[in-house]
């Protein structure tokens, strides 16, 4: 009997799981911060189960941190990235592979890709490239649909942060 992954690498396979992963347990998004005027992007991918999160810190480096649900009954384990380079590699990597949060990748890859960016994130930011962070957010922000979370605890949710 014939595979139903056809000519899949396994390295395709892992990657098209790990997007599985950030599609169902992740965030990819924009964050805002209104003191110095700061956008950044993140990807995140949360659960109360280790594994596939060992298994984006063994393919794409990064750190385990561990939290308390919102009902304090169980672990929640988080893996977060947030340099540049970092989430622009993870995003390529899995943007073959996203069904859920392509758009949400698409969109953050285009922040980082058309941007101009000062070395060391220090200088003038021309206000053109002000409005284009500003709207790429707003975009993002919008396909988070941050207004009607599913089961996001908002007190949990930091000033200007985005989150599925």
């Amino acid at each position: 009997m014939e595979s139903v992954y056809g000519n899949l690498r396994e390295a395709d396979l892992q990657l098209a799981y790990l997007a599985g992963l950030v599609d169902g347990e992740g965030s990819i998004s924009i964050k805002h911060n209104k003191v110095t005027n700061v956008y950044s992007a993140t990807i995140a991918v949360g659960m109360t189960q280790l594994e596939g999160l060992k298994l984006l810190v063994e393919v794409f480096g990064g750190k385990i941190r561990e939290d308390l649900t919102s009902n304090r009954k169980s672990t929640m384990y988080r893996w977060q990235l947030t340099s540049k380079a970092d989430v622009t590699r993870v995003l390529e990597a899995l943007l073959p592979f996203l069904r859920v949060k392509k758009d949400l990748a698409v969109k953050v890859l285009t922040f980082y890709r058309e941007g101009v960016f000062q070395k060391g994130g220090r200088g003038t930011t021309s206000i053109a490239e002000q409005e284009r962070r500003k709207d790429l957010y707003c975009k993002v922000k919008e396909l988070n649909n941050v207004r009607a979370p599913a089961t996001t605890n908002r007190a949990n949710t930091r000033e200007g942060e985005v989150i599925v």
